[in-house]
């Protein structure tokens, strides 16, 4: 029996998958991709009532372990945020810096056109001016249930499109830690919205994703470019305050962009 239909290999791959939905910078497309799970699962989410017991059986074990690797990770992550935020969003910085040549690479996989680098500016323009937008000027961006469901999309976003993480995009948007706090205090009301429409926006993800890989492949992949340069600057925590913070601060920078390559190295070879 395959790797991918074994129940346990699905359980423990949730559970990795998981820890991409958490650490900004990581995917879970990608992670999804080197556990040989990413075209099986972008396929019965893009067609989920076609065989419905058998998706569903493929989906549970995942399913259950990314719920267990959130649940876990949340409440580390909620605590380092918490008494260490600066070294914390180094270490994500890192990440994401370190993930941008291989996206880079996966875009180009078609051949490059100098237009792709107006899909770039468009995407960082629009993640830019959202990003740095105060919180209370933007509908999404406000607390209450409207925003909660626009998170649950941007989630189902960062799970299906490799390369973009679901986490990043939520601290772009301010979100990332309300969430964090949420999932580890298991605060319902809040998560509710955010699964209702995690859901079908994996769904919507999975049908414009493909759609637009088959179409528009190159300028899918550097708007997505444009998103994470933008995100990087409107997340960056800014210079150390002390000297001991920038001792830990710097190693965790670099650290994060080792991690990054030596994983898309892995994917590649």
């Amino acid at each position: 029996m395959e790797n991918h239909k074994s129940f346990f290999y699905r359980l423990a791959s949730g559970f990795v998958i998981g820890i991409g939905t958490v650490i900004p910078g990581v995917s879970g497309g990608v992670l999804a991709i080197i556990l040989g799970l990413y075209q099986p699962m972008v396929e019965t989410a893009a067609h989920p009532l076609k065989n419905w017991r058998k998706n569903a059986a493929f989906l549970l074990p995942i399913g259950i372990g990314v719920g267990g690797s959130v649940l876990i990770l949340s409440n580390v992550l909620n605590y380092l945020f918490n008494h260490y935020p600066i070294p914390l969003l180094y270490l994500f910085v890192g990440l994401v810096l370190g993930s941008l040549p291989a996206v880079i690479q996966v875009g180009n996989e078609e051949g490059f056109r100098l237009s792709y680098m107006v899909s770039l500016g468009v995407g960082f323009l629009i993640m830019y001016w959202i990003g740095r937008l105060p919180q209370g000027k933007v509908t999404m961006l406000a607390d209450g249930w409207l925003s909660s469901l626009w998170y649950g999309i941007l989630l189902a976003l960062g799970t299906v499109v490799p390369g973009l993480s679901s986490s990043f995009l939520l601290m772009t948007f301010g979100a990332y830690q309300k969430l964090l706090a949420a999932v580890a205090h298991v605060d319902l009301v809040t998560l509710l919205p955010v699964m209702v429409s995690f859901v079908p926006g994996v769904w919507l993800c999975s049908k414009g994703i493909s759609w637009l890989f088959k179409h528009v492949y190159g300028w899918t992949y550097y708007g997505i470019i444009g998103i994470l340069l933008a995100s990087l600057m409107v997340v960056f925590p800014g210079l150390p305050r002390t000297l001991a913070e920038g001792l830990i601060s710097v190693p965790l920078l670099i650290g994060g962009m080792w991690s990054s390559i030596c994983l898309s190295k892995y994917l590649a070879s």
